[in-house]
Parts: C-alpha cells; structure tokens; sequence
C-alpha cells in the first residue's frame, strides 16, 4: 500500500531546481556506477571460476543458510551443480561473492572443505577483496558494520537496480516539488541530505555491526514526507493511495498520516519478508518531522526553515491578474471603453509580456488609429508575439490591419520593423516582408543597419525564385 500527499498543483512559475538536479544526478550517478560494477563483477566471476571452489563451496553456503535460517532459499535444494544451467552456475557464484553477510562464515568454515588448503581459500577472499569490496554501491554505501561519516550521504544517491531507481525518482518529483516551494532551495536540500543520513543511521542502530549494505533515496524521501505533513499540520488535505491494481484520492488531516505512516513501517518491518529498509524509512519520516517542526520555531530572532505562507495557504498569486482582466472585459462588453483602456493600460504595465493583454488593448485602441496609444498598443502587441516566437495567421492579420488602417502612417520602429520582416521571410509570407519593407523605406522606418538587415534578408529569400528582383536589393546593400 501506497499513500502520498497531493495536496497542492505545482506552481510552474517558482522551479522546483533543486528536486530535478537531485534527479538527474540520482540517474547520472546510477548510470556510471552499473558501468563500473559491471565490470568488477566480470571480473570477479571470470577469477572465481578459475579457482575451480565452486562446487565445494555450495556445501559450505548451505551449511551457512540452515544455521541462519534461510531456509526459504533455492540453492538449499541444489545436490550438485550438474543439476543447474550454465546461466543458474553463474548466479550462485554471484550470490556466493555478493552475500556480505556469509563471507565471514565462508573464511572460517571452507579450510574444512578444501582439505587446509589456506591460500586457496585466500585467494578467494582476495576475490571479494580486490573487486567486490571495491563496487561503487558496496564503498559507498551505508553499512552498519563499518564506520563512515560519508556513507550515510553517499547512499542517498546509489539504487540497487531500475525498478528502485524508477520508483524513488517519481515519487522524489511528486512530493519534491511541492516541499520545495514550502521551504525554499536551500532548506530544502539541507533537510533532503539530513533526512536520508539520519535514516540510514536509524538503520545501522537497529542492524548494528551488519555487514549488509544500505543504499536508496528512501530515507530521504521519506523524510520530505514528513515535512509535507508537519507543514500543514492539522489542516485537511488530499492524499492518494494504491493497493494492488486499485487508486484513489481521500481527504484528512495532514498530520494524522505521520503515526499512520510510522506505524505502517514498523508493521512491515516485524511481519514483512522483504529486503526493503523500513527502518530506514521510519527514521528519514521522523527526522524530516522533526527538522520541519523544529523549523518553525523561531531561536534569538533567527527564522530557519519557515513554511512559505503563500504555497501553503495555496495562494493564487494570478488572481488580481485574473480579475482585473475579467473586469476590462465585462466594460468591453457593455461598451464601457474608457474603463477598459484604463484597466488594460494598467495591466500592460504591470505585465508588459502578455499576449492576452496587449491583443485586447490593441482592439479597444484601434478605434482611434489617429492616436500615440493605437501605436503603442500595436507595437506592444507585436513585441509580444516575436517574444514568443509567434507569427500565425491572427498575427499577420493585426500587422496588415494596422499598415492599412494606422494615421497618418504606420509608426513601428525600425529595429521591431526589421524583425518582423525576418520573421515573415521565414515563415514564407513573401508578400506580407515586401509590403512591410517596401513600407519601411517609404516613410523611412527602416534606416541604417536595420535598412541593411531587413534588404539583406529580403534579397536571399528573391534568390531562390527570382534573381532579377532580388537585384533591387542591392541599392540598399551598397
């Protein structure tokens, strides 16, 4: 069962850098550390093999299992390697070298087995040595047994295969990007690192002295569930769940779903078979509740880790945009003009970039084409639109509109003028480029270099179809 806070629609205007870097790194560091632990393992296997220990050493791995009580394993049922594919040989000799735990058992056991022979058993210990122990997610990550302060950060960014990787990095963008905007960057990445060491450290409490290793963003992840929750304390949010094939959304207290959350984690790790790191788990969820809770109190003036008000109240900072523009239509449609140029004028200052904007301004202003504001509007509207790339058929349409209709002639600068002849060329509107040139050269709109520019431009595009027109240019060019 699976159940994740969804509370608040990401805000695609505060980005959320942080929780992508940590993904894409996540993925970097995955891709290049299988690359190198492939290798090792190769290596590993191909010397193993070679020492010719393996079917002896199978006794000595069942003997290890009975007295650990692994007795659910498939290699306690194996009589000789004869009764296994070349592939099946290949995966115990692998499991043989990767079972942190047994290789203790292995040193002082198989002397038995290979009739006291040391330095063969030596040389299979250097095996594990020389290429296993030296395996990016075997040296970097978190294992009880052995002390590090590193580890426990290191293993935040190690997965043991694509399913781990996949399941972590989805959920650290879903709950990542929210948690984020209600901390801040830096918090944010602070507490992300502190939650997933704290978490792994909860782990080696529990497994002191093991030698199985922790690797996996769980605890972090964990941990900025945890904040999630603390952030909205007793206010009722959305939550999604999955069980089996099964999903829905469910409303409740934010808070109520931290015991609900440990108490799930606990449950798993006493009664549930599996090589999922509950503690872990468990550990990074508190810390990141703690950190959060602790963050919101204030120490001599100091104000660290504050929930940003505004993401949590889930605040829509567009409203006033929203309502202002609603009002400036509701005057155009009563034919209220003079409050709708008022309004629109307002919101063209305030929002100089938008499309929307400025192409209402433009059609209250052209009643007047006599008018410094038709002018204004014009170009604001055509700034906009090359801004954004933008040059289809409403476009075209307002440029033609305005040459036609604009007292006591067209006034669009000569820099803006030349841009959108280059931008008619490319879009093939040949007819719309010359009427705009030929134009800009009449009321001497076009002077200098953008006289220059926009004839250059014109005369490569005449090229391809007429070079006798594309002549004309040349005058301007010389």
């Amino acid at each position: 069962m699976l159940i994740l806070p969804m509370e608040r629609t990401f805000d695609f205007k505060r980005l959320p850098l942080v929780t992508w870097t940590l993904i894409l790194l996540n993925i970097l560091v995955f891709f290049l550390a299988n690359q190198h632990d492939e290798r090792r393992m190769q290596q590993a296997l191909a010397d193993y093999r070679a020492l010719q220990i393996l079917p002896v050493e199978l006794i000595v791995y069942q003997r290890y299992l009975q007295d650990s009580l692994q007795l659910t394993s498939p290699w306690l049922d194996v009589a000789s390697l004869d009764d296994l594919s070349d592939f099946e040989v290949v995966e115990l000799a692998q499991t043989l070298l990767l079972d942190t735990q047994y290789q203790a058992f292995a040193e002082q056991l198989l002397p038995e087995f290979v009739d006291g022979n040391y330095e063969l058993v030596a040389d299979r210990m250097a095996i594990v040595d020389t290429h296993i122990e030296t395996m990016v997610w075997r040296k970097y990550g978190y294992t009880p047994g052995k002390f590090s302060i590193i580890t426990p950060f290191t293993s935040e960014f190690l997965h043991g295969d694509w399913v781990h990787l996949l399941g972590n990095m989805v959920i650290l963008l879903i709950i990542g990007m929210t948690v984020e905007q209600l901390f801040g960057s830096f918090v944010f990445l602070l507490f992300y690192l502190m939650c997933g060491a704290l978490g792994a450290l909860t782990y080696g409490v529990v497994n002191w002295g093991s030698e199985e290793t922790l690797v996996g963003a769980s605890g972090a992840i964990s941990g900025l569930m945890g904040m999630y929750v603390v952030a909205y304390g007793m206010k009722k949010i959305r939550f999604f769940y999955f069980i089996g094939i099964y999903f829905n959304y469910f409303r409740a207290t934010a808070l109520l779903m931290l015991p609900i959350w440990l108490g799930k984690e606990m449950f798993d790790y006493f009664f549930t078979e599996s090589n999922v790191a509950y503690t872990a788990h468990a550990g990074g969820l508190a810390a990141g509740a703690g950190l959060a809770y602790l963050g919101r109190l204030s120490a001599l003036g100091v104000h660290f880790g504050q929930v940003d008000q505004e993401v949590l109240d889930n605040k829509d900072v567009d409203e006033g945009y929203r309502q202002q523009l609603n009002s400036a239509l509701q005057a155009i449609t009563r034919a209220d003009f003079a409050v709708a140029k008022k309004v629109l004028w307002r919101l063209a200052k305030a929002y100089p970039k938008d499309h929307r904007v400025l192409f209402h301004l433009y059609q209250v202003e052209k009643t007047r084409p006599n008018t410094k504001a038709y002018h204004l509007s014009a170009m604001g509207y055509l700034k906009s639109a090359l801004a954004s790339g933008q040059l289809e058929k409403e476009e075209i349409e307002l440029i033609n509109e305005y040459w036609d209709s604009a007292q006591p002639r067209p006034m669009i600068q000569g820099n803006l003028l030349n841009k959108i002849v280059h931008k008619a060329v490319a879009k093939n509107q040949m007819k719309l480029a010359e009427k705009l040139f030929n134009g800009g050269v009449e009321y001497s709109l076009l002077q200098g270099p953008h006289l220059k520019d926009a004839a250059q431009v014109m005369k490569q595009k005449m090229l391809q179809k007429d070079r006798a027109r594309a002549a004309q240019f040349d005058q301007y060019l010389n």
